[in-house]
């Protein structure tokens, strides 16, 4: 085991790993220990950069995370930093820099950055067009007052789109609600009037209350679509072909961040194109965007979302040099699914590879391993990919056909499933 950095040195505490995120840090001359489960022990040990790995069963739980910080002797005040960068660890990251009396994150900039209400409060409260919600306990108290339909149910800080659901009927609520009481989640839940319009994302960086860098990516369908079968899948739009959303999207994060008290870091931010042209804000991350969102960015504006989250979390400048000058190309990305049972057989990386379009395919499941159903969540994946066409709508078609593609491929027992 490696001992604590010697006093002086540039040294950060990272809750969770995430390799590029790792290396950026460690590119800036940082010494990194990183806080994982013990499923992954083993894989961020075999990380060059990583100086230090200390072992817990639940990153997300913060007495879980301090009580192996103190087993393991770390000494909190031997850290220049201590960050996360996952939608569940970054209270934590914030709880551990509270003891450590770090000022930042601090616990309620993440709760605002995280709780699905609590932000949307704050942001309606600066002016910006927002959806109707309210909290509730349980679905029992829907039940008893049920909403104008449809609406959108979703838990307070839920990530992706697990156990986010549409109801158009009291129907849909009594279905959802059993189906919630099987599975034992229960409650509290966010209950927000259904917005029509396409889902956009807005990534970029924040610095000093002004922006550095935003990307807009169009999803092929809308995140909660993925329940009903959908690639979870996006295409960077270009700057210059679509002039108008960019100034819209701008604005938008330009008023929503400072509203989240959100002036220096990356962001994640899902808003809706409202069929009468203004965009509806949906909710922000202060994280880099799930998916391949790093390698689609980088690829597209020459710009690493991971070194401009080092360089905040190590307080140095940005890196972003202006004008950025985007790539001409489309790219996009996607994650493709596999049908639910024993994987008998699946393509390898090198056929994902070659199939039209692909920059980067990466094929994750094993022959023998049991597949869940995919459908359950926009994180659930078998392989991921990165493609590039000449536009917009090539790029729609490419992931479209590769998606089709890959599914076909993989063959399942699916009578062997959980």
């Amino acid at each position: 085991m490696a001992d604590n950095p010697m006093p002086g040195a540039v040294s950060v505490l990272y809750i969770d790993c995430r390799p590029r995120s790792v290396a950026a840090l460690a590119a800036h001359g940082a010494l990194v220990t990183c806080v994982v489960n013990a499923k992954d022990a083993a894989r961020v040990r075999s990380l060059p950069q990583v100086h230090r790995v200390v072992v817990v069963r639940d990153t997300t739980d913060c007495e879980d995370v301090l009580c192996a910080l103190r087993r393991d002797g770390v000494s909190l005040t031997d850290y220049t930093a201590i960050c996360g960068n996952d939608e569940y660890n970054l209270y934590p990251a914030s709880v551990v820099a509270l003891v450590a009396g770090k000022a930042t994150p601090s616990p309620d900039h993440v709760v605002s950055m995280r709780d699905k209400y609590v932000q949307k409060d704050l942001v309606r409260g600066v002016g910006i067009p927002v959806t109707r919600c309210r909290a509730v306990d349980h679905l029992d108290d829907l039940t008893a007052a049920p909403p104008e339909f449809p609406v959108v149910i979703k838990p307070p800080a839920v990530s992706g789109s697990k156990d986010t659901f549409i109801l158009h009927s009291a129907a849909d609520l009594e279905r959802v609600a059993e189906q919630c009481a099987e599975s034992g989640v229960l409650g509290p839940w966010v209950v927000e009037d259904f917005v029509p319009g396409g889902e956009i994302q807005v990534d970029g960086a924040i610095r000093n209350g002004e922006l550095v860098l935003v990307s807009i990516s169009r999803y092929l369908q809308n995140c909660i679509k993925i329940h009903e079968g959908d690639l979870a899948a996006a295409v960077v739009l270009d700057p210059g072909v679509e002039p108008e959303l960019y100034a819209q999207a701008r604005d938008l994060a330009a008023r929503v961040l400072p509203a989240l008290d959100h002036r220096d870091g990356v962001f994640h931010l899902e808003a809706f194109e409202h069929p009468d042209g203004h965009l509806v804000f949906s909710e922000c991350g202060g994280r880099i965007g799930g998916g391949m969102t790093d390698e689609v960015v980088q690829r597209k504006f020459g710009v690493s979302l991971h070194d401009e989250w080092a360089r905040v979390v190590l307080g140095l400048p940005t890196g972003v040099t202006t004008p950025v000058v985007p790539d001409p190309a489309s790219f996009g990305d996607v994650h493709l699914k596999a049908p639910q049972g024993l994987l008998l057989s699946v393509p390898g990386d090198e056929e994902l590879r070659a199939q039209p379009g692909v920059v980067f395919g990466e094929v994750e499941v094993r022959i023998g391993e049991r597949l869940g159903n995919m459908n359950d969540d926009s994180f659930f994946r078998a392989a991921r990919a990165v493609v590039a066409g000449n536009d917009e709508q090539e790029t729609r078609a490419l992931l479209r056909d590769l998606g089709n593609w890959f599914s076909s491929a993989v063959r399942v027992d699916s009578s062997a499933h959980d």
